[in-house]
């Protein structure tokens, strides 16, 4: 049963959903900018993995913001597997898988905090 009456997004919701959107916009653009100057390096297929997952972020954000239950389960696994590539990647910025875990983890539960009141109304 869908709940239509709580279909109000929240300032938390709406800044959160917007802030993450936004970030991801300058990743992804850093990436292909990052891309294009470094031709036939290592670091390449790197770089595409994060544009791929960064790409598969922007859209479950989107699905989020369209009250699309879709969404959150896209964005779970993608954040699970953006950790895991962050742990494996071949540079030697371990502090910087770590930093990118924390952030994860902390936007997965101010995400689950904001949509929790309005679950029932997501399709």
């Amino acid at each position: 049963m869908i709940d239509n009456s709580n279909k109000k997004r929240g300032i938390a919701l709406k800044s959160t959903l917007s802030i993450l959107i936004g970030l991801q916009v300058l990743v992804l653009i850093y990436l292909l900018v990052m891309f294009l100057m470094i031709p036939g390096s290592s670091m390449l297929s790197v770089v595409l993995k994060s544009m791929i997952l960064a790409l598969a972020q922007i859209t479950s954000l989107v699905l989020i913001f369209k009250w699309k239950k879709l969404g959150v389960y896209l964005y779970i696994p993608i954040c699970i597997v953006a950790i895991v590539i962050g742990f494996t990647n071949p540079t030697d910025f371990i502090m910087f898988a770590y930093l990118n875990m924390i952030f994860y983890l902390i936007t997965l539960v101010i995400l689950y905090c904001c949509l929790r009141p309005v679950w029932n109304s997501m399709k």
